[in-house]
Order: structure tokens, then sequence, then C-alpha cells
């Protein structure tokens, strides 16, 4: 049986595990904007990806960032994810 600081180790452990795995599919989108829109809508759009938090979400900025033909287009239709509502 594990004694409290192991399983509080184990439990920070997974926890800083789960972060970078975030972190990392975060600066992947980030990348995947700049490529395709350029440096300065990417930085933007790095705000909205900063503030998500689950893997759905961020998938959902992806296949938005392959999903539109030009920065007009995703302005047009800014992506949404799950549980976030659009302003207009």
């Amino acid at each position: 049986m594990p004694t409290i600081a192991e399983a509080n180790w184990d439990r920070w452990e997974a926890g800083v595990r789960a972060e970078g795995v975030l972190q990392g599919r975060v600066s992947l989108i980030s990348r995947q904007a700049a490529l395709r829109f350029g440096v300065q809508t990417a930085e933007r759009l790095s705000v909205l990806l900063n503030s998500l938090a689950e893997r759905e979400e961020l998938q959902q900025v992806g296949d938005w960032i392959i999903e539109c033909g030009s920065v007009a287009h995703g302005r047009r239709h800014p992506p949404n994810p799950p549980g976030r509502q659009t302003a207009h």
C-alpha cells in the first residue's frame, strides 16, 4: 500500500504530465496557425488556445485551422469550442 507521500507524488506527477501534454498541443496548434495564416493571427489565436483546458476543445480549434480557407473565412467563422458561447 502506498504511503500518503507516494500517493501525493503520483497525483502531482500525473498533473504535471497532463499539463505538459496540453502545452504540447497548444504549441502544435499555434505553429499550424502561424504557418497557415501568419504570425500575427497565430498570436491572437494563442489567447484563445491558452484559455482552453480540454483536449476536445483544442482538437476543434486544430480542425478549424485545417478547414479554414483563409484568414477572412476564419474571422467570419471563428472556432467555438464545446461549452463556450459565441459572441454576436
